[in-house]
């Protein structure tokens, strides 16, 4: 009876942990849009010099970049799949508040979707990718409307597919 009510406790703490409250959405939301409004130089000489990574392994300091700079690197980071790199970013961007920043590191999996699907337009073109974003996002539709069930297309035609009297396996060389 104990081993089962044990694997019960971990069990919930565990589906607690990994879902967030609507309140603490509406929080990381509301910290990560704050950057997005931030578009002048850092107050704090420390600010300066928050570490932050720059890609395979290198770190820098931020320097003066503003608050939406380091929400544009951290929504590219994500975009890339490198989840603890844009996480650091926006860490770099709220580097005064010590408790968004646990928050952030709390939350990176939702911080990382909500990022991607609000800025991620944004992020490309203040790198100047914008019409690669576009197209990107056009060829994407395009492609889905073919193969809306987004299954990976056969790579041996089916017998349906096939012309009569044509032999496949000899034409390889």
């Amino acid at each position: 009876m104990k081993t089962i009510a044990l694997i019960l406790l971990v069990l919930l703490s565990s589906f607690t942990a990994f879902s967030q409250s609507e309140e603490t959405k509406v929080e990381i939301r509301a910290n990560i849009d704050w950057l997005n409004t931030q578009t002048g130089l850092p107050t704090r000489a420390s600010t300066y010099l928050h570490s932050v990574p720059i890609g395979q392994g290198n770190r820098s300091i931020r320097g003066p970049l503003s608050a939406r700079a380091c929400l544009n690197y951290a929504t590219v980071f994500a975009l890339a799949g490198e989840s603890q790199n844009a996480i650091e970013w926006l860490n770099a961007g709220q580097d005064h508040n010590i408790n968004v920043q646990n928050l952030f590191l709390a939350n990176i999996d939702y911080c990382n979707s909500y990022i991607k699907n609000t800025f991620s337009r944004q992020a490309a073109v203040s790198f100047g990718l914008g019409i690669y974003y576009e197209w990107f996002n056009t060829a994407k539709s395009e492609i889905k409307k073919h193969n809306p069930s987004r299954e990976n297309a056969p790579i041996e035609p089916k017998a349906s597919q096939t012309v009569p009297g044509y032999d496949r396996a000899s034409r390889r060389n």
